[in-house]
């Protein structure tokens, strides 16, 4: 017999190995350095778990140092 299980939606906390906090992808402009390469979409820092795979992205090579991921149109300018 099987037994439907109501359930309940939990608020987690992700952690990085490094102890860094990671926060949602809820920002659609993010500015990054060069310490930021390569620039990858999601980005390290971000809860990954409920977002698009990850894709990296060569800004270098845009001569307006601006680029838009094509999966969640956050757009990233190198500063």
């Amino acid at each position: 017999m099987l037994v439907a299980i109501p359930l309940k939606l939990i608020n987690f906390t992700f952690k990085r190995d490094n102890n860094k906090m990671q926060h949602e992808n809820k920002q659609k402009l993010i500015e990054i350095t060069k310490n930021n390469l390569p620039l990858c979409c999601p980005m390290p820092d971000m809860v990954s778990w409920d977002s698009h795979p990850r894709v990296f992205l060569e800004i270098e090579k845009e001569p307006s140092g601006e680029i838009i991921c094509p999966y969640c149109s956050t757009k990233y300018i190198l500063k």
